[in-house]
């Protein structure tokens, strides 16, 4: 892997820059390198070079980290602003997709740091990547902000806790923005959490994966027998049933959900430090909570 240089400028475009030219075949990168070549610039988001609103100014402070970028800009005295760009909630996309958000600080930024678990965990596996957000400290003179940088599963739920369940337009529109597996993935991960066995929040998660999930379909077979695949009705909600043959392809399905006696509410604390967006849908990035002196 070659390494990459992010430079941020104060207009907030970014460039990358690496210790090989773009292009020269991979023995040659393993030569020393002789200088940073430029690989790609990167205007903020929704810039428009007529628009004089809503464009970050003086940016003096950025963190990145395994696709997160957080930015901070100072538009006025005694305020900054966090500005924070995130594909993270979108591992599974081809092209480059990245979440936006905007927070307005409580005073001015002096300096930013990843809050590094106090667990030592050696192996880092992609479950344990999945559950436990990425956490960054942002010293103020007011305080110190903690900022989760949520991934996809965080998402998933702080939706379906503003939703009040599936049954709403920004949930379904969350299994289309992702990838159908990876949207499968995340909703399965939510609803089989330990802490959440039995809550509305795990029913719900099991409820978006049948309502959303997509159609169970035979996979080509792998020894031989070529066979297009093709979706079924195996007892799913439309009717039908479908068999398979011993010895046949396997076949994935997802397993009716059978409407259970409701689980008791969700503890408050899993309300506490959660910032939804104005209106549902899968474009927050960050949650938050403030420890001030």
């Amino acid at each position: 892997t070659v390494p990459v240089l992010y430079g941020i400028q104060q207009q907030q475009q970014q460039q990358q820059f690496a210790p090989g030219q773009p292009g020269h075949a991979p023995h040659e990168q393993s030569q020393r390198p002789q200088g940073l070549y430029l690989l790609h610039v990167r205007l903020p988001p929704g810039y428009t070079p007529n628009t004089t609103v809503g464009k970050p100014k003086q940016v003096h402070s950025a963190f990145y980290s395994q696709g997160s970028l957080l930015m901070v800009s100072t538009p006025q005295p005694d305020q900054d602003l966090l500005w924070s760009l995130s594909s993270e909630p979108f591992p599974s996309r081809q092209n480059l997709v990245e979440s936006s958000t905007v927070m307005t600080m409580d005073g001015q930024v002096w300096a930013i740091a990843e809050v590094k678990p106090k667990d030592k965990i050696t192996v880092e596996t992609p479950l344990r990547a999945a559950q436990v957000p990425r956490k960054v400290a942002l010293l103020t003179n007011q305080g110190v902000h903690i900022v989760s940088l949520l991934k996809s599963v965080d998402i998933l739920q702080q939706l379906l806790l503003a939703c009040h369940g599936p049954h709403n337009e920004a949930v379904k529109a969350y299994f289309q923005v992702q990838s159908e597996p990876q949207a499968c993935a995340t909703s399965l991960l939510l609803a089989c959490i330990e802490t959440l066995k039995g809550t509305e929040l795990g029913d719900w998660a099991a409820q978006a994966f049948i309502l959303y999930g997509g159609e169970p379909f035979f996979e080509a077979y792998m020894g031989g027998h070529s066979a297009a695949a093709r979706p079924l009705s195996f007892n799913s909600p439309s009717g039908g049933f479908v068999e398979s043959q011993p010895g046949g392809p396997r076949m994935y399905m997802s397993t009716p959900f059978t409407a259970s006696r409701p689980g008791p509410s969700i503890q408050q604390n899993l309300m506490q430090q959660s910032q939804f967006p104005q209106s549902p849908g899968p474009s927050g990035s960050l949650n938050h909570s403030f420890n001030n002196n």
